[in-house]
């Protein structure tokens, strides 16, 4: 990777403001659940992993924009943008952080980016190259924690288990008529 992605890398996460995405990250998962299974490992584990998971989309979206950009200074130009983006869809972007993750969907980011009025991008900016890209990472990052796969893996089948006891329905022994 290009050292000037590195720095924007860096210079991105540094302008987020963690509490204020943790913050929104415990709301979430409180109000609605977290999209997919971070939303059921402990709130410290949440942060760690939600962290990593928005320093790989960050990598992922400034390398497409190093990429379309004919000049470096493009990226100096989208960090505060970025780190925006970040606070306003954390949520979207790291509840794909999943075991089983294959195709990464980024239109709601996508969407969200269009309604900050940032910076716009480049014209062959691709979305779809970040989306593949950010899911390779996941699926590599997830397979070297095993800590995180094993948390991931029993939350998956606690859901898993859920599901099927509301498929189930009412145990055989209950009185419907009483």
């Amino acid at each position: 990777m290009d050292p000037l992605t590195t720095i924007g890398i860096s210079t991105v996460l540094g302008l987020v403001d963690w509490g204020k995405v943790f913050k929104g990250l415990a709301n979430e998962g409180a109000s609605k659940g977290l999209k997919g299974l971070l939303g059921r490992i402990t709130p410290s584990e949440r942060e760690k992993a939600a962290k990593a998971a928005v320093e790989m989309f960050v990598r992922e979206f400034l390398a497409e924009l190093e990429d379309k950009s004919p000049l470096s200074s493009s990226i100096e130009g989208h960090t505060e943008d970025v780190s925006r983006l970040v606070e306003s869809a954390v949520p979207e972007i790291a509840g794909w952080l999943q075991p089983d993750t294959k195709d990464v969907d980024l239109e709601p980011v996508r969407r969200i980016w269009s309604g900050l009025g940032v910076n716009e991008l480049p014209e062959d900016f691709d979305w779809q190259i970040v989306a593949k890209n950010y899911g390779r990472a996941i699926r590599s990052y997830v397979k070297r924690d095993t800590n995180l796969r094993e948390m991931l893996n029993t939350a998956l089948s606690e859901q898993q288990t859920e599901a099927l006891d509301r498929i189930a329905g009412p145990d055989a022994g209950f009185d419907l008529n009483g």
